[in-house]
């Protein structure tokens, strides 16, 4: 079970101030630079913009939460029961998570569209979902791969999990310490369709973590997931292909 961590709110405001601030002045950087970089096309002034807000996230993060948990007193491993044991059983919830609700997120992701659709509001996809289904040269393929398999899931468990779930649990507030973290966790991803799956898999990342103590599950958790997820992005037209061939067996 998690173990209360009595975060001192003014800490955690300054936290995500912090973080905000942080990926603000990396992304306002990135359109500077491209704005008086000649030549540049729209697509690499995107990415490079959108690459130094991500990494001034990732840093921003690792640096708050840092200075956050100094201020505590704490260590990570103290903070967020990394040298809890249990580690095949733990592996083991993080597997049968994944295989149990990545179905149910693809069905509700697929309701979501079509009830969308049916009120003609504009339902596409995630973005990096639309810039993954076009051309894109093998080695930012990998960059997209890397950064929603390694980087977002530890980035985002961090805040989400780590510091937001017992920040609420510990005040008494059990429910919004899980589905009002998981509401903030589907917003975030700022796609009208993934909003419901999103959400409710943000309350299973958070079930998890009050279950195990140990943010390596959530962590773990949401890694397969969004591997998982990648993998059917990257080989979509192989996988129709085959289903189709798998048909007229």
């Amino acid at each position: 079970m998690l173990s209360a961590k009595k975060w001192d709110k003014f800490e955690v405001f300054t936290l995500f101030l912090g973080v905000f601030t942080t990926v603000f002045i990396a992304m306002s950087i990135g359109l500077g630079v491209t704005k008086f970089w000649p030549g540049m096309t729209k697509e690499n002034s995107d990415f490079f913009t959108m690459l130094l807000g991500n990494t001034g996230l990732q840093a921003g993060t690792i640096i708050w939460v840092g200075l956050f948990l100094a201020r505590h007193k704490m260590t990570w491993s103290e903070a967020f029961g990394l040298t809890s044991g249990r580690w095949f059983s733990n592996s083991f919830v993080a597997i049968a998570a994944v295989l149990v609700f990545l179905p149910m997120a693809w069905a509700l992701q697929q309701l979501s569209a079509v009830a969308l659709t049916q009120v003609n509001v504009a339902a596409p996809p995630q973005q990096v979902v639309q810039i993954l289904q076009g051309e894109l040269p093998a080695w930012r393929r990998i960059y997209y791969g890397v950064a929603a398999v390694g980087m977002a899931p530890v980035i985002e468990e961090l805040l989400f999990r780590g510091i937001l779930v017992p920040f609420f649990r510990d005040r008494g507030w059990f429910r919004v310490a899980i589905w009002g973290t998981a509401v903030i966790f589907g917003l975030s991803h700022f796609n009208k369709i993934s909003f419901i799956p999103l959400t409710l898999f943000g309350a299973l990342l958070a079930w998890l973590y009050v279950r195990s103590g140990n943010l390596l599950v959530p962590i773990a958790t949401h890694c397969l997931f969004n591997l998982t997820n990648f993998f059917f992005i990257w080989f979509q037209t192989q996988i129709v292909e085959w289903w189709k061939r798998f048909q007229l067996l």
